[in-house]
């Protein structure tokens, strides 16, 4: 691996290349450039008699405005090359992580979108974990979506900001089946993300579970698929889990989108409005069915959850750390931003020395 990641010699990269896109703002730089020396040269002989038009055009415009506009265009282009944060010659440097695994399981069947939190339960829960993400350290995250289904968006990596994207795309849309199935759900995670037999037995990829926990975030409206026995595995298992309760107990309508624009309320086979209600009673049972869980009962309050999971995870016992390599590259931005500079306070003496001679 160190030979492989050598080989890129004194490559360069841009840490921030989104901003590559501002590159576009130098030909409409030009073309402003372009019509107010146009306009310029209008109103001069427009109002100017034509031999002091002349002399007044070679004191400030031809050659001297061309190098003025030069000038302002390379300072622009150097500026946004620095924006862009470049980097070069990488270097590989060891660096040890030490963290726990931790697997959020988020429910986005149709009942999470009921507004009796704002603006939804579903997008509340995306921020509580987003909160948690700056907290996150080291720790190895994976994300599964469930309903009726479930579905591994992200499997467990350090890559904080592609769980983000992840985070950021799961909905209704993330699984197959409709409903809500939380036992399903968490033995999913059991055997495709920890790997644990279904008798319960320690994980087989070497880690133990006592440095794993699962957080789940749901109203806690089950159809039948006995989550607190999932739970139960998961606790034989030494796995953690820790439980947001959200939504009210005294219930919400669920409104989805349409298409066209607006919004319809879910409706039974009676035609009646359904109502999703929090189950605060099972989510406490499976939340004891584990060595340490917890469940927190947000309802429709607010909660913050970075602290939590600072304290119930970044603060627990660590994984071993572990040794791996990532290649370190030199910023030289400032390379871009200090000839820019020089460019910007050379430009004045243009003209200037235009008005000496």
């Amino acid at each position: 691996m160190t030979a492989t990641l050598l080989n890129l010699g004194s490559l360069w990269r841009f840490a921030a290349s989104g901003w590559l896109y501002a590159l576009w703002f130098v030909p409409m730089l030009l073309l402003v450039f372009v019509i107010a020396a146009a306009l310029s040269r209008r109103d001069l002989h427009r109002f100017v008699e034509p031999d002091l038009g002349q002399r007044m055009g070679a004191r400030g415009g031809g050659l001297a405005g061309v190098i003025r506009a030069t000038l302002l265009l390379g300072a622009a282009v150097l500026l946004i090359l620095g924006v862009v944060r470049p980097q070069s010659d990488p270097q590989v440097q060891p660096i040890e992580h030490s963290g726990r695994d931790v697997c959020v399981v988020l429910d986005v069947s149709r009942s999470m979108l009921a507004d009796d939190v704002a603006p939804n339960r579903l997008e509340r829960a995306k921020m509580w974990i987003g909160d948690a993400l700056g907290v996150a350290g080291a720790d190895q995250l994976a994300l599964v979506a469930f309903a009726g289904s479930s579905t591994v968006l992200c499997p467990p990596t350090r890559d904080h900001d592609y769980f983000r994207l992840t985070l950021r795309e799961a909905g209704p849309h993330s699984v197959v089946r409709g409903g809500t199935m939380i036992g399903d759900a968490l033995r999913h995670v059991a055997h495709e993300v920890f790997h644990i037999g279904s008798g319960g037995s320690d994980a087989d990829d070497g880690v133990e579970p006592r440095f794993r926990d699962v957080i789940l975030i749901t109203d806690g409206e089950d159809h039948g698929s006995f989550p607190v026995e999932a739970a139960a595995v998961l606790g034989q298992a030494g796995i953690r889990l820790i439980i947001l309760g959200i939504g009210t107990e005294s219930g919400s309508p669920i409104r989805i989108p349409v298409d066209g624009g607006g919004w319809e309320y879910v409706k039974d086979r009676s035609g009646e409005r359904v109502i999703t209600r929090l189950d605060s009673q099972t989510l406490a049972e499976m939340a004891v069915a584990t060595p340490g869980g917890k469940y927190f009962p947000v309802a429709d309050g607010t909660i913050r959850f970075d602290a939590i999971y600072r304290e119930l995870i970044r603060e627990s016992e660590q994984n071993a750390p572990e040794l791996v390599e990532r290649l370190a590259y030199t910023e030289r931005f400032q390379i871009f931003l200090l000839a820019a500079l020089v460019v910007l306070l050379f430009e004045p003496l243009v003209m200037m020395r235009r008005g000496i001679r």
